[in-house]
């Protein structure tokens, strides 16, 4: 293993066991790698001030896929760091999927275009289901739904919104719309 700023140990062949995956995640706010306790922006830790070395760092150790989220994107409802995020993809020749703040068809695209795998929407699954099955019509395979959580209510808006849906009414419903795969 490595020793990392952040006070944890990596042990390399945890990337290479052939019954787990891990993906690493890249929480990006205000340009920095960061970590919030349960979703608290005002409980935050920076753990580096470089996404994209960070992003080449995990791919040095073996990992398969990253988990990209643009922290200031799902908090303001539209993608903040779409250079970052695109030069990331420019460094790495791993796939990576990313979410916060994507909330229409054009941003996919743009998030596509750049060499991303699949796109994570939380807030709009969870609040505009005319435009997720749109969506859903022609990027179905590249879609993940991600649902936040305080008890059974869903969240939206980065954490900051507590709706009236319900946790499983909601997977129940995205299932019969067709979605494969969620964050939970």
């Amino acid at each position: 293993g490595k020793k990392r700023g952040s006070g944890f140990t990596i042990n390399k062949k945890l990337f290479h066991k052939k019954c787990m995956t891990i993906i690493p995640a890249i929480d990006i706010r205000n340009g920095n790698c960061v970590r919030l306790t349960q979703g608290d922006f005002s409980q935050e830790k920076i753990f580096s001030n470089d996404p994209v070395a960070m992003a080449k760092y995990w791919e040095s150790q073996g990992v398969k896929k990253l988990h990209i989220v643009d922290l200031d994107g799902a908090k303001t409802g539209e993608v903040k760091h779409f250079a970052v995020i695109k030069k990331i993809m420019n460094t790495i020749a791993i796939p990576a999927q990313v979410g916060g703040g994507i909330r229409d068809e054009r941003t996919i695209e743009k998030l596509l275009a750049i060499g991303i795998k699949n796109i994570i929407l939380g807030t709009l699954a969870v609040e505009n289901k005319k435009v997720l099955k749109n969506i859903l019509k022609q990027y179905s395979e590249n879609i993940i739904i991600a649902l936040d959580v305080k008890g059974e209510l869903l969240l939206s808006q980065g954490w900051l919104t507590v709706t009236r849906k319900h946790l499983f009414e909601t997977i129940k419903e995205l299932e019969n719309n067709g979605i494969k795969k969620i964050i939970y």
